[in-house]
C-alpha cells in the first residue's frame, strides 16, 4: 500500500479511509465527553489528533508529489475534508471544557507526568488560540477564516514563484535572446543572479521584483484574514497568536532579538560590501557601488587571489549515494544509529527513483522509516527541499510504539544513465539540513505524537537541521564523506579547506539578508495596519533603518517571499535557531564532530524530547548554562567571524 499503508491501494481508497477516520474520530470525541476529566483526557485528545494526522499528513504529501492525477485529486479531497474536521474540532466547546477542568483540578494535575502536563497545556492553548470561547456565530466565522487563509496561502506561494511577463518593447534588444519569448513578451523566471553580464542582472532583477497588483491584493487579503482571525480569538495580532508557545514568547521579544542582531552586524556588513566592491571593480574599474542585483553574483565569486577551487571538480566527490552513505556513517558515530536500505511493497511508492531507508539502532531494531524522494520531476509541486512527517512517533494504547515515518523531498537533477547525481556545496548543505529534520523525528521517543520530533516550538524546530549544516561545513566530516564517484579516492585536504573557505565569504551579508526577511515577516504580521496604502511602504521603512544592504524602493521584495505563506510570523525562527545551533556546535561538536559522548548527550537531552519538554530547559540542559538575547546575538557574531 501507498507509503506502507495497506488500505491505500488505489485512489478511491482515500475516500474509504476518510469515512473510517471520521467514524473513529467521532468515537474518540464521544469517549472524551463521556469520561470524567482526568490525565486520560490528554491521552484521548492525542489519540484523536493522531487519527486525523495519519490521514491528513499523508494526503497532504501525496497531493503535492504523486505522479498520477487520480491520486492527487483523491488526496486533495481527503486533505480538505480532514482540514475542515480539524477546524471544527479546534472549536469544540465540550472537549475544551473537559480538558480545562482536568488541568484546573490540582488533584488530577498532581498525578500527571510532566509530558502530560505540557501536552495538556499545549492542547488547551490550541483550543483558545482557535477561539473556542467564541459564540457559535463567531466560531463558524473562525472556521471560514481558517479555510480562507489556507486558500490564500497556496495562492500567494504559487504567485511568489511565478514568472514575470515584460513587453518585449521594454526589454533592451541585445537582451531579448536571453529570455523565453511568449508572443510580444519576454518571460523573466528568476533574477539571473549568476550572470556575469550586469545589464542582464539589472533588467531581470527589476522585472522579477516588479510590483504586482494581483500579488499585493493576495498578500493584503492574507494579512487581513490572519489579523481578523487572531483578533476574533482574542489576540492582539496574528504574530502574538502564532508565538504563544515559543521560546521568544512574544513578537516584541523576537523583534528585539532581530533588531539587536541587525545593529550588531551592520559594520561587518559594510566591510563586506567594501570587499565586494573591490571584486566588482576588478571587472569594471568605473564601478562606484554595489547594486541589489550584484549581491548574489559577487557572493558566489571568491577572492581570486586566494581561492581556486573548481565547483565541478568538488561535486564529483559528492554523489547522492556517497552523501547518504556518509550521513549514515556520521549518525552511527554520534547517535549509534545507521541508515539501511529497505525493499518496497506493491503500490508503496508514488514515483520512480525513490529510496526507502530504515533507521536502525545499535540493537539492530528499526526505529523509523525514511523515504528519500530526491529528484526533480514534472508536476512535482513540492518544489523546495523539505521534509514531510507522514506519521509521528507515539506510544499506543496497546503498549507498542508507532514508528515515525518521514519523507525527505528534494529537487536534485536526476541521474542520467551511468552518471550519478552530483551535489554542489548548496545541495550538500540542503541535504544535511533536511536530514537534520528527519532525524529529529526518527530519534524522538515521546509518549504523544502531538509533540514528537519537529512538532515542537517553532524556534527550536530548526535547531537540529541548522546544526547539521555545521557538520556539512566541517573539513573532518567532508573528508570522511567525500569520495570520487569514479575512482573512489577521498577528497584531498587542500581542496576541502579551500572549498569551505570559499563558501564562508560574505557571511554577514547572508545573515543580513535573512534578518531583513524576518523583520519584514514579523512586522507585517504584528504592526502592519490594514489601512496602510501598501506593504511596500512598510518594507522600505524596515530596510532603510536596519539594513546596510542596498535596495530599490520600487522593488516589491515582499511579494516574492514565499515563506510569508505557510510560515507567516515565524521566519525569525531560522535565525533564532541558528544562534542556538551555533552554541550547541561550539560546546558539543566543534572540538570533535564525531564525539559519541556529546552526540548521545544531545540526543538524550534534546532530540528525544521533541516538544515534550520546555525548549529553553532542553537547550540550557545540553549547554549546562543559561541563555539570553545577548548570548544568542554574540553566538551569531562569532558564527560569521569564524
Amino acid at each position: 500500500g501507498l507509503l506502507g499503508v495497506g488500505k491505500l491501494q488505489r485512489p478511491s481508497d482515500f475516500a474509504k479511509w476518510q469515512q473510517q477516520s471520521l467514524q473513529e474520530s467521532n468515537r474518540i470525541v464521544q469517549n472524551i465527553l463521556s469520561e470524567p476529566p482526568s490525565a486520560r483526557t490528554v491521552d484521548l485528545l492525542d489519540n484523536l489528533s493522531n487519527e486525523i494526522c495519519l490521514l491528513a499528513d499523508l494526503a497532504n504529501f501525496i497531493r503535492l508529489t504523486h505522479t498520477q492525477s487520480a491520486f492527487v485529486d483523491a488526496a486533495e479531497a481527503a486533505c480538505m475534508a480532514m482540514l475542515s474536521l480539524v477546524s471544527q474540532l479546534n472549536t469544540h466547546v465540550g472537549m475544551y471544557k473537559v480538558l480545562k477542568e482536568a488541568l484546573h483540578d490540582k488533584a488530577i494535575v498532581k498525578i500527571m507526568n510532566e509530558d502530560t502536563k505540557i501536552v495538556g497545556r499545549l492542547l488547551l492553548n490550541d483550543f483558545e488560540r482557535n477561539g473556542v470561547h467564541l459564540d457559535e456565530s463567531n466560531r463558524k466565522q473562525k472556521v471560514n477564516l481558517d479555510m480562507e487563509i489556507v486558500s490564500l496561502c497556496d495562492r500567494f506561494i504559487q504567485q511568489s514563484q511565478a514568472s514575470t511577463l515584460v513587453s518585449a518593447d521594454q526589454c533592451p534588444r541585445h537582451l531579448v535572446g536571453s529570455f523565453r519569448g511568449i508572443s510580444n513578451y519576454v518571460e523573466v523566471g528568476y533574477t539571473y543572479h549568476d550572470s556575469p553580464q550586469e545589464d542582464l542582472r539589472e533588467f531581470a532583477y527589476r522585472a522579477y521584483y516588479s510590483f504586482s497588483n494581483r500579488q499585493e491584493e493576495t498578500l493584503t487579503a492574507l494579512l487581513a484574514a490572519r489579523q481578523n482571525m487572531a483578533q476574533l480569538s482574542g489576540f492582539q495580532s496574528f504574530a502574538h497568536q502564532s508565538l504563544l508557545d515559543t521560546m521568544v514568547e512574544t513578537p516584541e521579544n523576537a523583534l528585539h532579538f532581530l533588531k539587536k542582531t541587525a545593529k550588531a552586524i551592520k559594520n561587518r556588513v559594510e566591510k563586506e560590501l567594501e570587499e565586494m566592491l573591490r571584486l566588482k571593480q576588478a571587472e569594471n574599474a568605473l564601478a562606484t557601488n554595489i547594486k541589489p542585483w550584484d549581491l548574489n553574483y559577487f557572493s558566489s565569486i571568491p577572492s581570486k587571489d586566494k581561492l581556486h577551487v573548481d565547483n565541478t571538480l568538488v561535486s564529483e566527490y559528492f554523489s547522492v549515494g556517497t552523501c547518504i552513505e556518509g550521513l549514515s556513517k556520521l549518525f552511527e558515530k554520534i547517535y549509534n544509529v545507521c541508515l539501511v536500505p529497505m525493499s518496497c511493497g506493491r503500490n508503496e511508492l508514488w514515483a520512480d527513483k525513490i529510496i526507502k531507508l530504515g533507521v536502525m539502532d545499535g540493537n539492530g531494531d528499526i526505529i523509523g522509516l525514511l523515504y528519500c524522494d530526491l529528484y526533480a520531476r514534472y508536476k512535482k509541486l513540492s518544489t523546495s527541499d523539505s521534509h514531510h512527517t507522514i506519521s509521528g512517533g507515539k506510544l499506543l494504547d496497546d503498549g507498542t510504539y508507532q514508528l515515525p515515518i518521514v519523507v525527505l523531498s528534494c529537487n536534485f537533477p536526476p541521474p542520467m544513465g551511468s552518471m550519478p547525481c552530483l551535489l554542489n556545496y548548496g545541495t550538500v548543505s540542503n541535504l544535511f539540513h533536511e536530514m537534520g529534520h528527519a532525524m529529529h523525528s526518527m530519534l524522538g521517543r515521546t509518549k504523544y505524537q502531538h509533540v514528537t520530533g519537529t512538532r515542537c516550538a517553532i524556534d527550536i524546530a530548526e535547531v537540529p537541521s541548522i546544526l547539521m549544516e555545521r557538520f556539512a561545513n566541517d573539513h573532518r566530516v567532508l573528508k570522511m564523506i567525500g569520495c570520487h564517484y569514479k575512482t573512489g579516492l577521498p577528497l584531498p585536504d587542500d581542496i576541502i579547506e579551500e572549498y569551505i573557505a570559499k563558501h564562508k565569504t560574505f557571511a554577514a551579508l547572508d545573515l543580513q539578508h535573512h534578518l531583513n526577511i524576518a523583520l519584514i515577516d514579523l512586522t507585517l504580521h504584528c504592526q502592519y495596519s490594514l489601512d496602510d496604502k501598501n506593504t511596500g511602504e512598510v518594507v522600505n521603512k524596515i530596510l532603510e533603518e536596519y539594513s546596510a544592504i542596498p535596495y530599490l524602493k520600487e522593488a516589491a521584495l515582499q511579494l516574492r517571499i514565499g515563506h510569508l505563506g505557510h510560515y507567516g510570523a515565524k521566519y525569525y525562527s531560522y535565525i533564532y535557531s541558528r544562534a542556538i545551533a551555533s552554541l550547541i556546535w561550539t560546546e558539543c561538536f566543534k572540538q570533535d564532530p564525531f564525539s559519541r559522548i556529546n552526540g548521545e548527550n544531545y540526543y538524550r537531552k534534546v532530540l528525544a524530547h521533541g516538544g515534550g519538554k520546555s525548549p529553553k530547559l532542553m537547550i540550557e540542559d545540553v549547554l549546562e548554562r543559561e541563555i539570553s538575547t545577548d548570548t544568542l546575538v554574540q553566538a551569531l557574531i562569532n558564527d560569521i567571524e569564524s
